[in-house]
């Protein structure tokens, strides 16, 4: 009987000890991250999200959106989706820098670089719907029309499918360009009646 009791105690102390260290690191992935965004400059009316200079290799234009439209779908993001968990525990300080931002304030701030991979995928239907600026750095100045077409596509059976998608200014300029790939997993339906 003592056996089993101390069992039953050292797998209780296991587990309290697993989740006092969880909310340990928990609590210092928060500090870490009010810390960063404390050292950055106060987030100005608008959020630059995408640009050559970030080296992601995509864009060849600049794309801004207004910080208190990045920050309503921050909101929402984090409702949705599952994230890593350092992103997790940094979207609090990252909500919190965007919300300091004045919607009057004409500057641009730089994205921090963690937050390109959450948005990624949003940023191709922000560009077409307005809702974010396109700036062509050829022409040097604000795309109203994008030009999207998709070229090079190709698929294997019917379970994948590749492509390169690719945006134009109406001068004709490139604006950016990736490849795109798109794995399909059918789930059979067959139900057996007797």
């Amino acid at each position: 009987m003592d056996s089993i009791r101390h069992t039953l105690r050292s797998l209780i102390s296991k587990h309290y000890r697993n989740e006092l260290k969880n909310h340990q690191k928990e609590l210092q992935a928060k500090k870490e991250a009010a810390d960063y965004f404390a050292h950055l400059p106060p987030c100005r009316g608008t959020v630059l999200i995408a640009d050559p200079s970030y080296g992601e290799g995509e864009y060849q234009c600049s794309v801004t959106i207004p910080a208190h439209a990045l920050l309503d779908w921050t909101k929402g993001q984090a409702e949705r989706t599952i994230m890593r968990w350092p992103d997790e525990m940094s979207w609090p300080s990252f909500q919190r820098w965007l919300s300091e931002a004045k919607p009057a304030d004409a500057g641009t701030s730089p994205l921090p670089k963690r937050y390109f991979q959450p948005m990624q995928s949003e940023i191709a239907e922000w560009a077409m719907n307005g809702k974010a600026q396109v700036w062509c750095r050829s022409c040097d100045g604000a795309i109203a029309d994008i030009t999207s077409a998709e070229i090079d596509s190709d698929n294997a059976g019917n379970s994948y499918y590749w492509w390169t998608s690719v945006w134009h200014c109406p001068a004709g300029h490139e604006l950016y360009r990736a490849k795109k790939e798109m794995r399909i997993s059918r789930i059979s339906h067959r139900f057996e009646s007797d």
